[in-house]
């Protein structure tokens, strides 16, 4: 159906008595490049799922958003046309719901004239700053790497005291 998969295939939860797969990260691109994990935090029972996916680079240059300006002239300006506005079509009508369709479309009408959406150019110091560093990616991968080991294999005594003082 659409193309949708689940990629989690091992259970994320597991207890004595059953193992389950009880959440799901749904995806509708099979052919992408992505690792998936199911990891244990050691919080609880259910196990925790990670899914790293390949993505294209953001396109450079400058980064463009649609926005609504509701200023005080264009606010009144709307308030100006609705209240001149005869609402006819909107009071004749005889079923709730046309009455409605109607409504809405002589007020969206009004919205977009008074509110038009512009494209505009966001500038760069107004945009949130990376907190997510290279380092900390490292990091987060490493982490994982250890947790894979830790969780795989019998690691030596010195080796869990490693995973452990990285954690």
């Amino acid at each position: 159906m659409n193309n949708l998969t689940n990629v989690i295939k091992l259970p994320t939860r597991i207890t004595s008595l059953s193992k389950s797969l009880i959440y799901v990260v749904i995806v509708n691109n099979n052919k992408e490049e992505r690792l998936e994990e199911v990891l244990d935090m050691g919080y609880s029972d259910r196990l925790a799922q990670y899914v790293g996916m390949k993505v294209n680079k953001v396109q450079e240059g400058p980064i463009m958003m649609y926005k609504r300006q509701f200023t005080s002239t264009n606010m009144d300006h709307f308030r100006y046309v609705m209240y001149e506005e005869k609402w006819k079509e909107v009071v004749k009508a005889n079923e709730l719901n046309i009455s409605f369709v109607l409504f809405m479309n002589i007020f969206m009408h009004y919205f977009n004239v008074a509110f038009p959406v512009n494209k505009v150019k966001i500038k760069m110091n107004y945009m949130v700053q990376r907190w997510i560093t290279k380092g900390l990616i490292v990091s987060r991968n490493k982490l994982c790497i250890l947790r894979k080991i830790k969780r795989m294999q019998c690691p030596s005594a010195e080796c869990l005291e490693y995973i452990h003082l990285y954690q």
